[in-house]
């Protein structure tokens, strides 16, 4: 996993940072997780934290999500 939580990212990355709760709640997937769908094709998924976001995974927005086993754990 990958913490980000400086205020010198990229502007879609701080708005994430300063919204963390904007994400859709993934607790089908695992218990605190939330993601949020990039520019790009692929989907962040994510914890809050108290001082940012722990980037859980980077998935492609094809990837069957439910079909994955091994979701990380806050």
């Amino acid at each position: 996993m990958q913490r980000i939580g400086s205020s010198t990212e990229l502007t879609p990355r701080r708005a994430l940072l300063t919204q963390p709760k904007m994400g859709r709640t993934r607790d089908e997937l695992a218990a605190g997780l939330r993601s949020w769908p990039t520019s790009t094709p692929y989907i962040l998924f994510y914890f809050l934290d108290t001082d940012g976001i722990t980037i859980a995974r980077v998935l492609h927005h094809a990837r069957d999500m439910p079909g994955i086993w091994s979701w990380p754990r806050h």
